[in-house]
């Protein structure tokens, strides 16, 4: 399971200082990410800690050729729900691959919620949320 696999990451300082990551940072949350290279898809776990604690993760798998992101878990403690976390998290994601179209098979109501109220955050990074994939 890629969450318990290597070394976690820092990410850069790039991504620490874009609104989304910095305002849950403020809150004393961290996050840190592995990355498994794979041969057509390379895979991503983000996770976010506070205490050392896991509080959260998103899983993704990134195909560089075609620079797009496929989320395919995302998950935060109800506990730290509606602290920014997620979005913390998608950003996070997003910004470290470099991804220009992200889309996941995400079609539970809250799913739908979430990359709904995200669409013009990703926008604004200049990436393009799609229904399936590309």
């Amino acid at each position: 399971w890629l969450r318990n696999r290597g070394p976690l990451e820092a990410v850069d300082e790039g991504v620490k200082a874009l609104p989304e990551i910095e305002d849950v940072c403020k809150k004393g949350y961290e996050i840190l990410y592995r990355r498994r290279p794979g041969r057509r898809y390379d895979h991503y776990s983000f996770q976010v800690f506070r205490k050392g604690q896991v509080l959260g993760y998103l899983d993704v798998d990134y195909v560089a050729g075609k620079q797009w992101l496929y989320i395919e878990n995302v998950y935060v403690d109800d506990r730290h729900g509606n602290q920014g976390l997620a979005t913390a998290l998608l950003v996070s994601a997003a910004r470290t691959t470099r991804c220009t179209v992200l889309t996941t098979s995400a079609r539970t109501p809250r799913g739908v919620r979430f990359f709904d109220k995200n669409r013009g955050v990703l926008k604004n990074y200049g990436i393009e949320l799609l229904e399936s994939r590309p």
